[in-house]
């Protein structure tokens, strides 16, 4: 297992390239836009940016291997040889939340080292890795099972939809918050800054189970799965 996680690290070089790249210009425009953001809902605000970046990047390094693994026929290989099913399934669960992990800790980094930029920037707190966790949890409850029941018949449908999501959710969110009369955004604001932990904590409870039913029906999926 240790080695088929270390495999899909090694795939991810020019990927971290990418994403440390994109989080110093990110961290940097937000740090530049702080200013207009109002300072009772700035750690919120940053949280949730934190987040999509995190999910941006996570989903860009589990699609690259995915696409690796197709192209290569590396399901092929790795049935060939005498590793279990399950093991394979367990260590793309696993290089998941190591992708997140890594992504996380650089921007927990970056954050901290522009702030002497950017004083009013705010840095990844626990809120956010929770909230980047609950994302990530969610999203790939769902993709890995249809990932491992279709695989590359239907990898550029589900993959162009994951990214339509990352790009479109944010654009939607943003365009109905203009819609909603201010005083209702702060109020509900106001309602998630009071009451976050509770919220945190259900949802990061909900992800847990989600997380690991998908674990078990993939394995269950893949294993009577016929590979071509």
């Amino acid at each position: 297992m240790i080695n088929l996680i270390i495999k899909d690290l090694k795939l991810q070089k020019k990927i971290c390239i990418i994403g440390i790249t994109f989080y110093i210009f990110m961290i940097f425009s937000l740090g530049s836009a702080s200013k207009d953001i109002p300072a009772e809902f700035s750690i919120l605000v940053f949280n949730g940016c934190y987040t999509l970046m995190a999910v941006y990047m996570v989903c860009l390094s589990v699609l690259y291997s995915d696409a690796y693994d197709e192209k290569n026929k590396s399901h092929i290989i790795l049935n060939s040889l005498p590793i279990n099913r399950s093991t394979i399934i367990i260590s793309k669960y696993i290089s998941l939340f190591i992708y997140l992990m890594i992504y996380l800790i650089s921007i927990l980094m970056f954050s901290n080292i522009l702030k002497f930029v950017s004083p009013n920037l705010k840095s990844l707190n626990i809120a956010g890795i929770l909230l980047s966790f609950i994302f990530i949890g969610v999203t790939f409850s769902m993709y890995y099972p249809l990932y491992f029941k279709i695989g590359k018949k239907m990898f550029g449908v589900y993959r162009v939809l994951i990214w339509c999501s990352i790009v479109i959710f944010p654009t939607i969110i943003s365009k109905t918050i203009k819609k909603v009369p201010l005083s209702a955004v702060q109020n509900m604001l106001n309602n998630i800054k009071v009451n976050y932990k509770l919220y945190l904590t259900s949802l990061s409870i909900m992800a847990i189970c989600l997380v690991t039913l998908s674990c078990m029906l993939s394995i269950k999926l893949y294993t009577a799965r016929d590979l071509d």
